[in-house]
């Protein structure tokens, strides 16, 4: 995975902080799928991981996230296609990658049992809003018990042994000012722990940060 950032980094020319969070996204939703982690208490838990990168706008946030999670497009583009060809209704509720934010997309694409998706956002402003509507479910989700049931849109859906993983990037001046609004409420969750978080804010943090090599060229990490 570290040569792969690298490679992708020198594509995108996204900063490290950015192809930490998308190489540790892309793998947690891969593993998440199979396996899972067990805790030194002997609790069994999702290895879903939940990444967030600030980083300014222009930086690579797009590109990397498109470079990491081109297999997974590209999967779900070639099922449509055989969909579509046989004349059978194109049906996206299965796709590992969701980018829509609302309780009825989420428990529509997590009903059932051992179901898994990857919430995906280039622009994580629209997560942070959800935050304080979403973030008892997303709590639940991400240790994995007890299932989650909820009526939504009159129907009932469960989401039972279910999978998700969590990666959003944002400009820092727009997360800083987020987490002040509603008077805190938003700075007060209790999801922000379970989130990996990496900062590129060169105002804020000026110094430079050491550019990101392969291995195979002999630089020690």
């Amino acid at each position: 995975m570290y040569d792969a950032a690298c490679e992708i980094g020198r594509i995108t020319e996204a900063p490290a902080e950015v192809l930490l969070t998308d190489a540790i996204a892309v793998a947690s939703l891969a593993v998440s799928l199979r396996h899972d982690v067990r805790g030194f208490d002997g609790r069994t838990m999702p290895t879903s991981i939940f990444t967030a990168a600030l980083a300014r706008s222009g930086a690579g946030k797009g590109q990397s996230m498109i470079q990491f999670f081109r297999a997974f497009k590209e999967d779900t583009k070639e099922r449509l296609r055989r969909q579509l060809a046989t004349a059978q209704p194109a049906k996206t509720n299965d796709g590992l990658i969701l980018e829509e934010i609302t309780l009825p997309a989420l428990m529509d694409r997590l009903h059932g049992i051992g179901k898994a998706c990857s919430l995906q956002l280039e622009e994580g402003q629209r997560f942070i809003r959800m935050m304080l509507d979403l973030d008892a479910i997303l709590s639940q989700l991400w240790s994995g018990d007890p299932p989650i049931e909820r009526i939504v849109k009159g129907a009932s859906r469960t989401a039972l042994d279910a999978r998700l993983c969590i990666s959003f990037r944002i400009q820092p001046l727009l997360f800083y000012k987020d987490l002040i609004k509603d008077r805190g409420k938003t700075y007060e969750q209790g999801l922000w722990p379970r989130f990996l978080l990496a900062c590129y804010d060169m105002d804020r943090f000026p110094a430079p940060q050491p550019a990101m090599s392969p291995r195979s060229i002999g630089t020690k990490h």
